[in-house]
């Protein structure tokens, strides 16, 4: 970041500024420069470095209310320039109108961030919307890094790798798509790399654009400096569906993940749908939490069943000895079963927890169920959120469960669609592995119901530890969580 470049573009727009202003720009730009002098002196330091940041964000909302710019994107060049005419100074980022700083509101909590990605405009011209404390409110264009003939084969390609044994396992690829494969970087030596969603993370940091960038790179160093959290929401309209179907879990900076290098401080990514209807309020603290564990048989070995229900039991059997959850079960799972489960019962589960196959076929997305007679009926959203609208949450796992395409649009996956009814989804965008899927469900629920932390610190926090404990690392960013809200806060079960 060329500090210099910032503080002499911001000098070309003092003239204006009132006294206070002007002198406190002179302070920080005073200690910024002891900072730096500091820095060459003596070498960088993490003190030097969050002294530092403290001080740029003291600039960006003067610089904010000078140029239209913050102080972080003018060090990046993204500064003001004269108009013919005029001479007046006008910013290189598109504003909306009256756009100003943000300040903290009651949606925020005092230890972490909200960055909201609006996603806008046609597909051939997508904008996104930034909006949060740090930024403001400002809009930078976004170009897809696939177009919608290319998209399929690279989901599959990243869908590939999750299984354990490929490439003698999982999906094949003709000879057309290793081609198209390898243009994009993710064919080697006759199969999917299994490092290859740091390519595609890549690809999409890339498609942010440098203003975009700037914007992610911003809120980053805010959070490091403070050493908070950062909650990333991406907010979809019906008709981007090719843009909610990209993995932006998987992120990446040259290639690191975005959100995972915090250590205690991980940041989240979310996706949230816009509805007119409320969340349902969190429950009273000495009321017990209902979870209805859906455990199909259809073609689930029993010692794999029995290695997931191990791995959850292991948390919910303690939360119920100290009188905080209460569990039931069914399977085999037929329609049948849970329509009586439901009729009968007093209250709807706050968690229902789903554990079994789902496919996603022909634009619709499914969850496999018992038929009753040893085979398999397929329940698409539509079907589902007849009969689980009003629960709190849905932890599914289950491959492809959260993958929308352009074909079915963005209500047709289970996990969109159930978010629309329901009031969080916790679903998987990939096939996932067996190891992952019961690990990640062993750490999600013991921070959720075990420490009461937030739905979204939980579901970071399994994955990063899929990140830290898989060798290859292929799974962690799959766990993708929606939520139906129009406000970004933090969702607490009780």
């Amino acid at each position: 970041m060329d500090y210099a470049l910032g503080l002499a573009t911001l000098e070309t727009a003092l003239a204006d500024a009132d006294q206070n202003t002007q002198r406190d720009i002179a302070l920080y730009k005073a200690q910024l420069s002891e900072n730096l002098h500091e820095e060459a002196r003596y070498g960088d330091t993490e003190q030097l470095r969050a002294n530092r940041y403290q001080i740029v964000d003291k600039l960006n909302p003067l610089a904010i209310r000078l140029t239209g710019v913050s102080f972080t994107d003018l060090c990046l060049g993204l500064g003001i320039r004269p108009l013919p005419g005029n001479g007046k100074p006008e910013s290189t980022i598109q504003w909306p109108s009256q756009a100003k700083p943000l300040t903290h509101s009651s949606e925020a909590e005092p230890n972490t961030a909200w960055v909201t990605l609006t996603f806008q405009g046609p597909a051939e011209n997508r904008s996104i919307a930034w909006r949060s404390t740090i930024l403001g409110e400002r809009i930078t264009p976004f170009s897809m890094p696939y177009n919608d003939s290319v998209l399929p084969t690279v989901i599959k390609a990243l869908d590939a790798v999750q299984w354990p044994d490929h490439p003698h396992d999982g999906p094949t690829f003709t000879d057309d798509e290793q081609v198209l494969l390898a243009s994009f970087g993710l064919w080697s030596n006759g199969q999917v790399p299994s490092q290859s969603y740091k390519t595609v993370g890549q690809a999409l940091y890339n498609a942010l654009g440098v203003e975009g960038q700037a914007a992610l790179m911003a809120a980053r160093n805010d959070g490091i400096a403070y050493r908070h959290p950062t909650n990333y929401v991406l907010r979809f309209p019906a008709d981007a569906v090719q843009v909610a179907a990209l993995p932006w879990e998987a992120i990446a900076d040259q290639g690191q993940p975005v959100l995972l290098t915090r250590g205690h401080n991980i940041d989240s990514c979310q996706r949230y749908l816009q509805s007119v209807r409320a969340l349902p309020p969190p429950l009273e603290h000495d009321q017990q939490i209902r979870i209805l564990a859906l455990s199909p048989q259809y073609q689930i070995p029993d010692d794999v069943r029995a290695q997931e229900r191990t791995a959850r039991l292991g948390v919910w059997e303690q939360l119920r000895d100290s009188g905080r959850v209460l569990f039931e079960e069914i399977t085999p799972v037929t329609t049948h079963a849970i329509s009586d489960y439901l009729r009968r019962s007093d209250r709807q589960p706050d968690i229902v927890h789903y554990f079994g196959h789902g496919i996603y076929r022909n634009g619709q997305g499914y969850l496999v169920f018992d038929d009753g007679d040893g085979g398999r009926e397929l329940v698409g959203a539509e079907r589902l959120t007849a009969m689980f609208g009003e629960t709190r949450l849905m932890v599914i796992y289950a491959c492809q469960s959260a993958m929308v395409t352009q074909e079915g649009g963005l209500l047709s996956g289970v996990a969109p669609a159930l978010s629309m009814v329901s009031g969080a989804i916790v679903a998987m965008q990939l096939t996932t592995r067996i190891s992952a899927a019961t690990r990640f469900a062993e750490v999600f629920y013991e921070e959720l119901l075990g420490r009461n932390c937030s739905l979204q610190a939980a579901v970071a926090t399994g994955r990063q530890t899929l990140f830290f404990e898989e060798q290859d690392g292929v799974s962690w960013f799959v766990p993708t969580l929606y939520i139906r809200s129009n406000e970004a806060k933090s969702i607490y079960l009780v």
